[in-house]
């Protein structure tokens, strides 16, 4: 089993967001990544029937910024002497296993600092740290992550609802207009869940700030997004890429937290006391 480059999972999870161009050249950076050496944005697009402009755009559509750091990644990606971090084999010894669950996990974030842009990430905070409601939602695994994300924006005074159930998020959205300053938080990995789409787009019709955790680029979700926040990608035949996303997400949540912690330092004054002293009488004492 070899191991899958981080540049080479993002056109796999990417591909079929692709227009046909793009997807000449996807085809044969995967087939031919490891001979590319300082092969040039002209010179790929040559090769592939394409054009410099088609190549940008496809670096853009995998989460790169530019064709320059595309093959900048994929190159140190291929010297790296780590590049085996995760392959597993069938004698595998359990401390082994344990090591390289945990450097896929870290290269999972690692990759979603990369992609997380700075400026989105602080129009979100922003934008929540002025809202008169926040609205959060998500199912199936990104629902673990909007609830880790209700409960820390609780704890820092960020006036917060968790609703889980679709025909709710719809009713509640629906009774919202844009004087009312909600944001709605979407939580979708695949940037495909129907019911979080259905429920941002909603929003989004009615002029509400929407902000979504998704880890796809380019997926459905973003069309009604004002602020999309990218998690990392990465999969992997043994370790679970659903607890990986769930990671990553919860880093961005974190983000977030502390930067709001810090923007309402004076209010909260020691709001870590204060929360403690709220769930004293749910903890049972000796």
């Amino acid at each position: 089993m070899k191991h899958t480059l981080i540049s080479i999972t993002r056109i796999n999870h990417h591909y079929h967001l692709l227009s046909t161009a793009e997807k000449r050249i996807a085809d044969f950076v995967v087939e031919n990544h490891a001979d590319m050496g300082d092969l040039t944005s002209q010179q790929l697009a040559e090769v592939t029937g394409t054009s410099a402009a088609t190549v940008v755009r496809f670096c853009r559509s995998i989460g790169y910024k530019s064709f320059v750091e595309f093959r900048m990644h994929l190159k140190q990606e291929l010297i790296s002497p780590t590049a085996n971090w995760y392959e597993l084999k069938s004698d595998e010894s359990i401390a082994m296993i344990k090591q390289k669950s945990f450097n896929f996990n870290k290269n999972s974030m690692d990759e979603t600092l990369a992609v997380l842009d700075d400026e989105a990430l602080e129009k979100a905070i922003d934008y929540i740290n002025d809202s008169s409601a926040v609205i959060i939602i998500g199912e199936g695994g990104s629902g673990s992550s909007a609830r880790a994300a209700y409960d820390s924006f609780l704890q820092i005074g960020i006036p917060a609802r968790l609703i889980e159930d679709p025909f709710f998020q719809i009713l509640a959205i629906s009774k919202l207009n844009r004087e009312d300053n909600a944001v709605i938080c979407g939580f979708s990995h695949s940037g495909m869940s129907r019911n979080v789409y259905e429920s941002i787009k909603l929003a989004h019709d009615r002029h509400l700030t929407t902000i979504g955790f998704v880890g796809i680029t380019g997926a459905p979700l973003t069309r009604y997004l004002d602020v999309t926040l990218h998690t990392g990608v990465s999969n992997h035949p043994y370790f679970s890429d659903t607890l990986s996303a769930r990671i990553c997400e919860l880093n961005v949540v974190s983000a977030i937290h502390a930067a709001l912690s810090i923007k309402r330092r004076e209010e909260l004054g020691d709001y870590r006391e204060e929360i403690a002293k709220l769930l004293s009488i749910k903890r049972v004492r000796k």
